[in-house]
């Protein structure tokens, strides 16, 4: 029963964007600026940290949302190599 109400709120919402919608459009800007800047490297973390020092309000998961959306990926952390010999064993 509480679907309803969501769906009639929805009908009625304004055709123009929301304002958390817009104020994440400079932050998409600024995401490609560090990324750049890092060599493409940084991920959704290091961008976050960023963003946070120069004021803006913006979560991991959202960073990492438009990262993917703008197909931004940083580099992966090298994989560790599996040592065959067994500590201990002989």
């Amino acid at each position: 029963m509480g679907c309803q109400a969501w769906f009639y709120k929805w009908r009625r919402r304004p055709a123009e964007p929301a304002k958390r919608e817009v104020g994440r459009t400079p932050s998409a800007k600024r995401i490609r600026c560090f990324f750049d800047r890092s060599g493409h490297t940084y991920g959704s973390q290091r961008i976050t940290l960023d963003l946070w020092e120069e004021g803006w309000q913006v979560s991991q998961n959202t960073v990492a949302e438009m990262q993917a959306e703008l197909g931004l990926q940083g580099r992966k952390p090298p994989r560790r190599r599996r040592s065959l010999t067994r500590p201990g064993k002989r």
